[in-house]
């Protein structure tokens, strides 16, 4: 379509419909209508936009007029015109409003042009290990990501009855490590982060928490309720080869009285560079359940047989941390320090007490 001659046709477009939406330039604010009938020099259509006012002020200089509604050409005129779809705008401005005496009258440029859609995917991302670590609070980093951790045991000494052994444990046999568990997903509602006891192969009885190898345990512990339950009574005897779980309830452990147990007693949030994430001012987004957490939040870490432990030893799924109710639910390489402790009593058999366990991350996507 040329900028000279008669008008032509645009496939689609219509703007003999809409209102006006305010002026520009105007002395006189009177508002412009369109008029569907038309006459003189103006004949409505979809290609024809006819609009008036009673105005008597005699206008002069730059105006603006601006209007609602208007449809643009088509795909198949922008296709046939190499996809820029540019045409041009007749504008004619007539003294009266039966638009029978023009008094100026030009054309503008104009174009529509084929949208450009810029698609891309983000891979769903769930990063997850557990290994052992000398971290105790949230002043140093475990590493950069899970390619630095390491590990795969956790010894908290050689028990006595007469204290509750708490990692790190670096004397009488221990190895000065507490356990650590990090965690980076995108995943948009969250991901939870659960522990499971591995039976032993061997043995019967008590077969998710720490026991000797092949050990045939007691039914029940001691008089008390027993692992998976209250903490068992102080009364004997305990003279099997398990050493009892504190159960799925946050226990706190007495000296000489046989339990083991575990707790989160901090989220380590050096690794963390994507949000502001401070465990002392409980900025993590991966947070503890209630039932493991170990202290306050502060940043030197709390592991106190006050505070407690749990363990259960059924090996059934146990959450123990979860950002599915943080306002941001992605996480970015937060860590769980697992504080693990056990005290036996003073007929607690010799020998060497193990247990094992899967961690397990669960995204929601």
């Amino acid at each position: 379509m040329a900028p000279v001659g008669s008008c032509g046709t645009v496939n689609g477009i219509n703007i003999n419909q809409g209102t006006q939406q305010g002026t520009n330039g105007f002395t006189s604010t009177t508002a412009f209508t369109r008029d569907a009938t038309g006459g003189g020099g103006c004949a409505p259509g979809n290609q024809t936009l006819c609009i008036k006012r009673t105005q008597a002020t005699n206008e002069t200089g730059a105006k603006t007029i601006a209007w609602n509604t208007q449809t643009n050409p088509d795909s198949s005129y922008i296709s046939a015109h190499n996809g820029s779809g540019d045409f041009y705008i007749k504008i004619t401005t007539y003294s009266d409003t039966a638009w029978a005496t023009s008094v100026d009258s030009g054309t503008v440029a104009a174009a529509v042009v084929q949208s450009l859609q810029v698609a891309a995917n983000v891979a769903e991302i769930l990063q997850f290990c557990v290994g052992n670590t000398t971290i105790t609070d949230d002043s140093a980093s475990p590493g950069i990501d899970c390619s630095a951790i390491s590990g795969t045991s956790v010894n908290i000494g050689t028990l006595d009855p007469s204290v509750v052994n708490i990692s790190p444990v670096s004397t009488n046999g221990g190895n000065g490590t507490n356990g650590i568990a990090m965690l980076r997903t995108n995943a948009a509602n969250g991901a939870t982060v659960a522990y499971r006891a591995i039976p032993a192969g061997t043995g019967s009885n008590h077969l998710g928490t720490l026991r000797l190898s092949g050990a045939t345990c007691s039914a029940s512990a001691g008089t008390g309720t027993g692992s998976g339950g209250t903490p068992p009574a102080a009364s004997g005897p305990y003279t099997d080869g398990c050493i009892d779980a504190a159960g799925t309830s946050q226990n706190s452990f007495s000296a000489g009285v046989e339990q083991f147990g575990m707790t989160i007693s901090g989220v380590n949030c050096q690794s963390t560079t994507s949000y502001p994430c401070a465990y002392a001012s409980g900025t993590n987004n991966l947070q503890q359940q209630s039932n493991y957490i170990g202290g306050a939040n502060a940043t030197t870490f709390g592991a106190s047989a006050a505070k407690g432990f749990a363990w259960d030893e059924s090996g059934g799924s146990q959450i123990i941390a979860s950002s599915t109710a943080s306002t941001i639910k992605q996480v970015d390489d937060e860590a769980l320090i697992l504080n693990f402790a056990a005290t036996p009593t003073i007929t607690t058999p010799f020998g060497s007490y193990t247990v094992q366990a899967d961690f397990i991350a669960v995204p929601s996507y």
